[in-house]
């Protein structure tokens, strides 16, 4: 009888310790989530990299056809966010990632005219005069 007493109760402690860890489990798995949005014209901007810095750590996500990002499991904390799309400005900001709260951000990219796709630009000057007098100047 006092060994059944005995077991009743350490049954009893493990199920109080058990349900007293699933707070804590469950408030250590933030996300971080948002849309990515044109500044201009409003629309999303879809595969757009977002990339958070969570200390020794780099994660990321792309954005899909509606701008929607989410990145799972990042620590409480203040969070350090790029976000980057060809043609647009770049986004550096942080984010505030409370514990047992999803952070959720709406971030509008502004174009940037001059970047061109994947072709890289050179402003070329030649001295002329001295180059067509040698005549190794294969421009001319």
């Amino acid at each position: 009888m006092k060994l059944h007493y005995i077991t009743e109760k350490i049954n009893r402690v493990g199920i109080i310790i058990l349900f007293s860890f699933i707070p804590i489990l469950s408030f250590s798995q933030q996300n971080v989530r948002g849309v990515v949005l044109d500044r201009n014209t409003q629309e999303p901007i879809t595969g757009a990299t977002v990339v958070i810095l969570s200390g020794h750590k780099l994660l990321g996500a792309t954005t899909d056809s509606k701008g929607n990002f989410i990145i799972c499991d990042i620590p409480a904390g203040r969070r350090e966010i790029i976000i980057s799309m060809r043609g647009f400005r770049a986004y550096v900001g942080g984010a505030s990632v409370q514990p047992g709260e999803d952070a959720v951000l709406e971030v509008m990219l502004e174009a940037n005219p001059t970047v061109f796709s994947d072709f890289a630009f050179y402003r070329v000057e030649l001295d002329t005069e001295s180059e067509a007098d040698s005549g190794s100047n294969p421009f001319i």
